[in-house]
């Protein structure tokens, strides 16, 4: 799942573009704005836009982590990108021999 916080830009057309890309079992999200911020309150993640150019273009600044949640949808693991590959595999491995 993939959770857009650009939700002027980012229709759901454009959020399906973007998902196909990572395979057929990735599913693109959004929201209105206070939605979005009390998911990230929820998971204890930050988003912000800068101000817009002239043109009206804006960057978004979000954090790159990656949640990973069990089949009862609950938060597992936070894979963050100051992991090693290893670090991963181990976390990933640990939680799928517990589910087994």
């Amino acid at each position: 799942m993939f959770v857009s916080v650009d939700p002027k830009r980012d229709t759901p057309e454009r959020l399906a573009k973007y998902v196909d890309f990572f395979g057929d079992n990735i599913v693109g999200l959004t929201g209105k704005e206070p939605q979005l911020r009390e998911l990230a309150k929820r998971y204890r993640t930050t988003f912000g836009y800068d101000e817009p150019d002239r043109d009206g273009n804006y960057a978004v600044s979000h954090s790159s982590a990656i949640y990973v949640f069990d089949r009862e949808g609950n938060p597992r693991l936070l894979m963050r990108p100051d992991l090693s590959r290893e670090e991963i595999r181990h976390d990933l491995v640990a939680l799928i021999q517990e589910d087994a």
